[in-house]
């Protein structure tokens, strides 16, 4: 966009720019990112009483369209799990429960039976 005054910017010049990333071969997702960033700075000029509104709001963002989950195979798994040295067993755990890292995070040695593969 260049140097522009905030109260110069206009919704048709956000739809303009938003159009011209997307031409330049910029990724979905990242022309939303950068939008929600230009956003994000003109919803703090509203609040400072520089604009009566965000010229960014509404404009029509190209669609981010995500594909299929890739899963690793367990060859794959096990290579990760050999380059992590001693943190092995914790990526072992991740890939073979399914469990986020916050849950693995909570997990307590004591309060696990290996024997029965559940918590006591």
């Amino acid at each position: 966009m260049g140097w522009w005054s905030v109260g110069d910017i206009r919704r048709s010049d956000v739809t303009a720019w938003i159009a011209r990333l997307a031409e330049s071969g910029k990724r979905p997702g990242t022309t939303r990112q950068i939008h929600r960033v230009l956003s994000l700075i003109l919803d703090v000029a509203v609040d400072d009483g520089l604009i009566g509104q965000n010229p960014a709001m509404r404009v029509r963002l190209p669609w981010q369209v995500s594909g299929e989950p890739r899963f690793l195979s367990p060859e794959e798994v096990a290579a990760v799990v050999a380059a992590a040295g001693k943190e092995g067993t914790a990526l072992t755990v991740l890939a073979l429960t399914g469990i986020r890292f916050g849950e693995l995070a909570a997990l307590m040695v004591g309060r696990v039976d290996l024997e029965r593969r559940r918590p006591k």
